[in-house]
């Protein structure tokens, strides 16, 4: 039966003889009592280097082994395994080369973390409801040219030729260049009376603890990228996919370290209270293929606050308005705004479309 295994390789083409080649695994990974769950070709340190994970069939625990060509010297280069530990949790991406970016798997609420590996430490980062099914892309920041246009052109001089990208000078057709893509979300907005009393309560925390003005909402579809013609069309389509409004209902007001959720009021999605609710983000999931496992939330404030801040303008809120949190109002609105989460002065984001329920 060993013998008849079927074994995965490497294969190496060499540019220069235009010759291929196949290369094998560290041996381990052939290992018959040992399923192997994923490996990733990478370079780590400026070496050739596999990213392993592996499970033993006769253990329920898994590990994490880097190996190594420490010096690549044809298709037969020894590997050497460098790093090895058990672990639960889920590996994404090398971001440097003492840093994995890590997905909590044993948390419901799916966040993500930086484990180092010289100190042992990890970092929690404010990015949540990761999915058992995602994966993380290292993007580099020195790509000679971005797909989305934004890197610039030089003269020879070394001087920069403002308002020109790459693209345009490229031989993609000019539907393509006019068609930028950027980041949209679609909000649910409360009654102008609602929205007046949630202003007050954001306007009193605000020139206590700092942020943007921010336009009360319930964010239904998340940041989704497209071209502008392509998003209005689909939040056309949804026009016919909700049509009636429905009821949120305040459950409690919560604090993150999130900049986005610093302050927040939580909406009921229990099933009892708010199904039309959950039908409506359902269906506004669908149209845009956005999957939205956060709780429905209407932010209050966004800022970069120590836990004793946040805690003290948690305690604020309800000194503003005692009854917030019993508050009961009708979404009445959907509106599509563009967005872009790197401005946090909210100053570039504005509305494109909206419609009545």
């Amino acid at each position: 039966m060993y013998e008849e295994f079927i074994r995965k390789i490497i294969i190496m083409f060499d540019m220069g003889d235009e010759v291929f080649h196949e290369m094998l695994l560290p041996d381990s990974l052939y290992d018959q009592s040992v399923f192997c769950l994923s490996t990733r070709l990478l370079v780590w340190n400026e070496s050739i280097a596999l990213f392993g994970l592996q499970n033993a069939r006769s253990q329920n625990g898994a590990s994490f082994g880097i190996w190594v060509m420490d010096e690549f010297d044809g298709p037969k280069s020894p590997w050497t395994r460098h790093i090895s530990f058990e672990l639960t949790e889920k590996p994404l991406a090398f971001l440097k080369s003492d840093e994995i970016l890590m997905a909590d798997t044993k948390d419901t609420s799916g966040r993500i973390f930086l484990y180092n590996l010289s100190t042992k430490k990890l970092k929690y980062l404010p990015i949540q409801s990761v999915q058992n099914d995602s994966a993380a892309v290292v993007y580099d920041n020195y790509s000679i040219v971005s797909i989305l246009g934004g890197n610039k052109l030089e003269n020879k001089d070394n001087a920069t030729n403002a308002g020109f990208s790459l693209l345009e000078y490229s031989s993609f057709p000019s539907t393509m260049v006019g068609n930028e893509w950027h980041s949209y979300s679609v909000w649910a907005i409360p009654p102008d009376d609602v929205s007046l009393r949630i202003k007050k309560v954001m306007e009193a925390l605000r020139s206590e603890f700092g942020g943007p003005e921010i336009e009360p909402h319930i964010t239904v579809v998340g940041s989704v990228r497209m071209t502008h013609v392509d998003v209005l069309n689909k939040f056309r389509s949804l026009q016919s996919r909700v049509t009636s409004g429905y009821k949120a209902k305040v459950n409690q007001v919560v604090i993150r370290s999130f900049y986005y959720q610093c302050v927040s009021l939580i909406i009921d999605s229990s099933l009892a209270e708010s199904i039309e609710l959950w039908r409506a983000t359902r269906a506004c999931g669908i149209c845009f293929g956005f999957e939205n496992s956060v709780r429905p939330h209407l932010s209050l404030l966004y800022g970069n606050l120590t836990e004793e801040e946040r805690r003290k303008a948690q305690e604020k809120v309800s000194i503003l308005d005692e009854s917030i949190t019993s508050m009961s109002f009708p979404i009445t609105r959907l509106a599509l705004y563009k967005i872009d989460y790197k401005d946090k002065t909210l100053k570039s984001w504005e509305k494109i479309a909206e419609y009545t329920l």
